[in-house]
């Protein structure tokens, strides 16, 4: 979705009748050319402002590849030699179709500078033995190099330790038993963008003292949490935008004693221990849909919920506006409110409607604690007609509905 072109990546533009980016006509692709797609380069690799890498700054690297030589197209290397190879001015790895069994952990170090590895769908990093894929790391009190991985699936999860990574347009699917996160993090600066993380035998991303960036993303099927971080004062600058957080065996997002957390036009539904969970620093939750989290009762192997949308513990500036909160359940026994627990915030112009606790069968509460909710609807039942459609998971608000014109 776009408003202008800005919005969209380099050598697409925005068409303002489908509000859908789309490939310019002049989108080039030799090397001198301009480019939206690695694809769009008879390199292989799209630059970040727009232009096509140039074949001699790109390590080649294939599955059979060798350890040996300087890595060309016609002449593919072993994906850790490629690595080693890495120099300031030759930092990208184009990786051929197929699958990268690791025997052990691919490491960036800080011996390394930044790289990037490019890769498609069918370019399958996985690894042969426990552990991780892929560690990054620095040194602790240090500055690390930073990752940035695109394109390819990954099977197996990633370490950032004080360093930097980036995840743009990555499937993670088809992980082993082993519990580990997709991504586990400590002091590290992660974006995520364009990518999807599905079925983590784990959680989807663990971490303390990170700072996330997160847009157009989604995070499924954790049999642990979406998304838990932990901060201090400092770290844990987190913002999460037009994601979907659904279907994770425990909370959804869990953001705890950090600098700040932005939550903003994102879907975050079915989660079996609640929706977003928020205490210890500013959040600001803004224009999101929390529908159908929380649970009650250890029929999956965990523990019951403690509340179903939302619990918010925020401080000076924090703000919760303009939300849709509906179809919630907690257990019996759950220690927040099932709807929105709150405490301090600007909140107006809000829904809540139709949470519940103990599976319909105990008497309903929407909100609890400090927050005033002015300008906004609260609605125990079903019976007025809030929503297009439930069944379908529409829960924009129908023509008909109570919320039409009666925010502040």
């Amino acid at each position: 979705y776009c408003d202008e072109t800005s919005d969209c990546k380099n050598g697409f533009s925005c068409n303002l009748e489908t509000h859908g980016c789309e490939a310019m006509e002049d989108a080039g692709v030799d090397s001198a050319g301009s480019c939206g797609l690695d694809d769009d380069c008879t390199s292989g690799v799209c630059r970040g402002d727009g232009s096509c890498e140039l074949a001699e700054n790109i390590l080649y690297v294939s599955p059979d590849g060798v350890s040996a030589g300087t890595c060309p197209e016609d002449h593919r290397c072993e994906i850790s030699y490629a690595l080693s190879k890495s120099t300031a001015t030759t930092s990208t790895i184009r990786l051929a179709n197929g699958t990268y069994d690791l025997a052990s952990d691919l490491v960036v170090d800080r011996t390394r500078p930044d790289v990037t590895i490019v890769g498609g769908r069918a370019a399958v990093i996985r690894r042969t033995a426990t552990g991780v894929a892929i560690d990054v790391r620095g040194v602790s009190g240090g500055v690390g190099p930073t990752l940035t991985l695109r394109g390819m699936t990954i099977n197996k999860g990633l370490n950032c330790y004080w360093a930097g990574l980036r995840l743009e347009s990555v499937l993670f699917d088809n992980a082993p038993a082993e519990s580990v996160p997709w991504v586990a993090t400590n002091v590290c600066v992660l974006v995520v963008e364009k990518t999807e993380m599905h079925d983590s035998p784990g959680d989807g991303i663990k971490g303390e003292y990170t700072d996330l960036e997160m847009s157009g993303s989604t995070v499924s099927n954790s049999q642990g949490f979406g998304i838990s971080l932990t901060g201090s004062a400092g770290h844990g600058v987190v913002a999460i935008e037009r994601s979907t957080i659904s279907r994770n065996l425990k909370i959804g997002v869990q953001i705890l004693s950090g600098t700040s957390f932005t939550l903003q036009r994102s879907f975050v539904s079915n989660n079996h221990l609640g929706g977003v969970e928020s205490t210890g620093h500013v959040f600001d939750i803004a224009n999101n849909f929390v529908v159908r989290n929380g649970g009650q009762g250890n029929t999956l192997g965990v523990d019951s919920s403690h509340f179903g949308g939302l619990h918010l513990v925020g401080s000076g500036g924090s703000r919760l506006i303009h939300n849709t909160v509906a179809m919630n359940n907690s257990d019996v026994n759950g220690i927040y409110v099932i709807g929105v627990d709150c405490d301090p915030a600007t909140t107006s112009n809000n829904i809540v409607s139709s949470n519940q606790r103990g599976n319909e069968e105990l008497p309903y509460a929407a909100t609890r604690g400090t927050c005033s909710f002015a300008g906004s609807l609260i609605d125990m039942t079903y019976t007025g007609p809030v929503f297009v459609d439930i069944i379908t998971d529409n829960f924009h608000i129908a023509s008909a509905s109570p919320a039409v014109n009666a925010g502040g």
